[in-house]
């Protein structure tokens, strides 16, 4: 099997060799047509034409995912040039590749000395009362506590123009990452810090959208503006539809444990089980959510959240035997007697027949009681199975939908 494997990564090299264009002449006869292009001159490797390009990222994305190390410490494109030096040495040796090319290749990758890099983005939407704090493995920095730490950027934040936002924040959110190259280090910690986003403003959610983390940008209010030109008047003027607060970050609430916060902050970095990956997944829906502006929007994220974690996909029958099944697995996790597993399950299928009408246009708008049941049931069900036992010790979603539609329902009887 061995063996069979490495004959077919040596044929697809070959066939990257077999459609790539080896020095600066041949692209630039093609000018109008899709081309990428490695290094000028006669050190050129292209790829051109559309079938040509799809095919180039067909074979060299699926020989990136063959070996993990390599996934885990380089990017793709990382992994792309390296993999270009190879067809270009080919080409000037004119032979083949054979699998002891792709064996040194991976070998040269894997040796590679670890990088340790602190990536640092922008952050919005937050008040610290201290220079610097901690959540998990992230760092949260005054602009003075980041110059305290890196004092060669001094100069370049007093310079900075006013465009720039990384250099004029006031705030800044930071990971150390461990790979072999910058790239992987910087795309690590893009992804982690868009989660730590959409779990911040899961943390601080309250019903009324007061408060807003973000990376993106600065802007915390949405407002409209107008201009009314009537007989001789010309009036301008405008509204604020909405505005959020910054966020005390450092408060201890954040790594209160009775809300499973720290633990929350954790699971961002760590490596998770099944089950921890749908509950983190179901809280950035449920994040996404809080400060989302538009209610019918921010129900149907609500939906999506509580959909996610307890792994039902999405049907367009009301009363389905998916929905159902997914108002029993409410009931059975949130109901502590008969009477409230009724509750919770009508309270599942009411939000369905709302989501239904919101997505076939017969709800234009829905009511705050229920934008309010659907963001109450997502926080109770993401806390219930990530505090209470013995949903926190189950590792998968297999074993979280059998305990709540098999055990747990024949022990409690029907809701």
């Amino acid at each position: 099997m061995v063996t069979k494997i490495k004959t077919i990564v040596s044929d697809q090299i070959n066939k990257l060799k077999n459609i790539a264009k080896f020095g600066e002449t041949t692209w630039r006869e093609f000018p109008t047509a899709a081309v990428k292009v490695f290094l000028l001159g006669e050190e050129t490797v292209a790829f051109l034409s559309t079938g040509v390009l799809k095919e180039f990222r067909t074979i060299t994305t699926a020989l990136y995912s063959l070996n993990k190390a390599v996934q885990k410490n380089y990017t793709l494109e990382n992994f792309i040039n390296e993999l270009v030096d190879l067809l270009r040495r080919l080409n000037k040796e004119e032979r083949e590749a054979s699998s002891i090319d792709w064996n040194v290749l991976i070998k040269s990758l894997v040796e590679k000395p670890d990088i340790e890099a602190e990536v640092v983005f922008p952050i919005y939407g937050v008040l610290l009362e201290t220079p610097l704090i901690q959540l998990g493995d992230f760092k949260i920095y005054s602009r003075e506590a980041l110059i305290d730490e890196h004092p060669d950027i001094k100069n370049i934040i007093n310079i900075a123009s006013a465009n720039s936002q990384i250099l004029s924040s006031e705030y800044f959110l930071a990971q150390n990452v461990v790979t072999k190259s910058i790239e992987k280090c910087k795309e690590e910690a893009e992804r982690n810090f868009f989660i730590f986003e959409n779990v911040s403003n899961f943390v601080t959610a309250g019903f009324h959208r007061t408060y807003k983390v973000s990376l993106f940008n600065s802007w915390f209010y949405s407002q409209v503006e107008h201009m009314i030109f009537a007989g001789n008047q010309t009036l301008f003027g405008g509204k604020t539809l909405h505005r959020f607060e910054p966020v005390k970050i450092g408060a201890s609430y954040f790594s209160d444990n009775t809300n499973g916060y720290e633990e929350v902050w954790k699971l961002i970095t760590t490596k998770r089980n099944d089950l921890q990956n749908k509950i983190l997944e179901s809280i950035e829906w449920s994040g996404k959510a809080s400060v989302e502006t538009d209610d019918n929007k921010a129900f149907l994220l609500y939906i999506i959240a509580i959909e996610s974690i307890l792994n039902y996909t999405h049907n367009s029958s009301l009363y389905s035997p998916i929905t159902i099944s997914l108002a029993d697995s409410v009931a059975f996790l949130l109901g502590k007697n008969k009477k409230s597993r009724k509750e919770y399950a009508k309270h599942v299928i009411d939000l369905y027949g709302i989501r239904s009408g919101i997505v076939h246009g017969s709800i234009r708008q829905i009511s705050d009681l229920d934008l309010h049941r659907a963001f109450s049931l997502s926080h109770q069900i993401i806390k219930k199975i990530l505090l209470d036992s013995p949903y926190k010790s189950f590792t998968s979603k297999q074993m979280l939908s059998e305990y709540l539609l098999k055990e747990k329902k024949y022990e409690m009887g029907e809701p």
